[in-house]
């Protein structure tokens, strides 16, 4: 599921394409219902706003392909900083 984290069934996998409010509804300090992937400056951008969050997040490199439960190659958002 991306930039959805209201809903959610076992075995999902989340990640948040960039930091904006629009693509993190649902996101809270105790949200639990899995981990988060998204690339390494979302996820310090979403331990700030919500600290206890952190070890939920999953940070991906950008470029890189990444072995999951599938196989993803994120891409560079270049939009703003909130994006990377």
């Amino acid at each position: 599921i991306v930039d959805n984290f209201r809903r959610g069934d076992p075995g999902v996998l989340y990640f948040c394409s960039h930091a904006h409010a629009d693509h993190v509804s649902g996101l809270t300090d105790t949200w639990s219902r899995g981990y988060v992937h998204c690339s390494l400056v979302t996820a310090r951008l979403l331990a700030l706003r919500w600290p206890g969050l952190a070890p939920r997040l999953r940070p991906l490199e950008i470029g890189v392909s990444h072995r999951l439960e599938v196989e993803c190659v994120p891409g560079d958002g270049v939009a703003d900083p909130g994006n990377r």
